[in-house]
């Protein structure tokens, strides 16, 4: 679980501070004073009574050396101060509980959990006082929403790229409650009462999907669960951990114009689908897009975006659970010719990489990196230039469009 982190330097963009490993060793052991909070901390002596007392417990596990942690704590607090009356906030130091923490897999810090009656799920929400706030409001009560048809055509129509909404018609009341508050997938789940039985799942940039099994709960979760994942869709804080489980391949990344990118994909999402959907063999990527307004320095530092459309794929074991997979990274820009840019060009991308024909974006070796920083820190203050400026080098891509 410890090289779970190796993903997360790429997943956390969304959700920074998120959390290190268990197994990481302490920066530091500090002992706080106690000080006045809304946070109940739970050990192994209240833990189930807290449980059995409210119907909302927001429980976080940190540990104590942990930075991350720190750095969300006062957000925590704030939130449960808000909270207050609502949903309890409250914590477990793992380090001390750690039959608790073994209990509940903890396996990195802070990991936190919601309980509904007991009933736990993990939590997949921000870590702002706001977020977090808006987040448990959202979550309290029953999951389903019930509403008339034409209050599930304004859902629909609200719904962003990197949402899902799972719609239930008919008679199918209690499968419906049970899936959703079993809610193993992030989605939006709603119930229309009317009409024949039937699920439908409404994912990605325009992806929909029909369940056609058994009505059970069991089958119906299973469904969901398998398809929440769309071919083409958004990559987000709230739902990123959907494409955990596909890291340990890669990740294909789509780059747009922060200018132009609610045309560019009515545009280029049905070639990613239809790419996304001919990939063959064992080995699949999962198809996602970045808000590069809001992720910039993600998309030019980590993806080596700078011009649009872009595509990236990240080849290798994200997740880290095989160290001698080597993570590589390869690009292709289409600044300059962006109307060539379909499932075809995507197709020969994959082929060129299989041949050899594009070699991998060489990455910097960290090593090195700190005897160049270490070279300029000695020679800091000298002029070594012969008195003429050198030209800066003109950027990759330069007639296309730029961050």
């Amino acid at each position: 679980m410890a090289k779970v982190l190796k993903f997360l330097s790429y997943a956390s963009i969304f959700s920074a501070p998120f959390f290190v490993t268990a197994l990481d060793p302490p920066e530091e052991d500090l002992d706080a004073e106690e000080v006045p909070s809304d946070v109940v901390k739970l050990t192994s002596d209240n833990f189930d009574e807290t449980l059995a007392a409210s119907q909302y417990v927001l429980v976080k596990f940190y540990a104590p050396w942990c930075g991350h942690c720190k750095a969300m704590a006062p957000d925590y607090e704030k939130a449960a101060t808000q909270l207050k009356g609502e949903a309890v906030l409250s914590e477990v130091d793992a380090t001390v509980e750690t039959e608790l923490a073994t209990k509940y897999e903890v396996q990195g810090y802070p990991t936190l959990f919601w309980f509904v009656n007991g009933n736990k799920r993990e939590y997949q929400g921000p870590r702002t006082a706001d977020g977090i706030v808006e987040w448990v409001k959202a979550n309290m009560g029953p999951i389903l929403k019930t509403m008339t048809a034409e209050e599930s055509k304004e859902v629909l129509a609200a719904r962003k790229g990197g949402d899902a909404v799972i719609l239930f018609n008919g008679d199918v009341e209690e499968i419906a409650g049970k899936v959703a508050d079993e809610a193993r997938a992030s989605a939006t789940y709603a119930l229309v009462k009317d009409g024949e039985k039937k699920v439908t799942m409404y994912r990605g940039s325009n992806e929909t999907v029909v369940y056609d099994g058994e009505w059970t709960q069991e089958a119906v979760s299973a469904w969901v669960s398998k398809e929440r994942t769309p071919f083409f869709g958004q990559i987000t804080e709230d739902n990123f951990e959907i494409y955990m489980e596909h890291a340990k391949n890669g990740l294909f990344w789509v780059c747009l114009s922060p200018k132009t990118v609610e045309e560019d994909l009515k545009k280029y999402a049905s070639e990613f689908v239809e790419a996304a959907k001919a990939q063959t063999g064992d080995v699949k990527f999962p198809f996602v897009w970045l808000d590069v307004a809001e992720f910039e320095a993600h998309a030019k530092e980590e993806l080596g975006c700078s011009t649009f459309p872009t595509i990236v794929l990240q080849r290798g074991d994200l997740l880290g659970d095989r160290e001698e997979v080597k993570v590589e990274k390869f690009l292709r820009t289409f600044s300059e010719n962006p109307e060539e840019l379909n499932a075809g060009a995507v197709d020969t991308f994959f082929k060129d990489i299989a041949s050899g024909a594009l070699e991998p974006v060489a990455e910097p070796d960290e090593l090195d990196a700190l005897d160049d920083d270490e070279t300029e820190d000695q020679g800091e203050g000298e002029d070594l230039d012969d008195g003429e400026d050198e030209e800066a080098p003109a950027e990759v891509g330069s007639g296309g469009e730029e961050l």
